[in-house]
């Protein structure tokens, strides 16, 4: 699912769409077999391409102070709203 920016995982330095995306790839280079969603800090947005704090909202001014990037927190979230 595409939700407008990927999320940038501690464990191995990589970005990925989802957590899930990061537990299910067999070529990732950590040796994690789980993303701590709650370890995710920083979130890149694509729609203007810009590395920020993990947010709701994208804050570039490229997005217009507030681009629909996506919560990293929600897509590391499992499915239900549960986390």
């Amino acid at each position: 699912y595409s939700r407008g920016r990927k999320i940038l995982a501690p464990c191995c330095g990589k970005l990925w769409p989802c957590r899930l995306c990061h537990d299910s790839a067999p070529d990732r280079p950590c040796g994690n077999t789980t993303l701590d969603m709650y370890s995710v800090k920083q979130m890149l947005c694509m729609h203007c391409g810009t590395l920020q704090p993990a947010a709701a909202r994208c804050a570039s001014e490229k997005c217009g102070g507030g681009g629909d990037a996506a919560a990293a927190a929600a897509a590391a979230a499992p499915a239900g709203g549960r986390g």
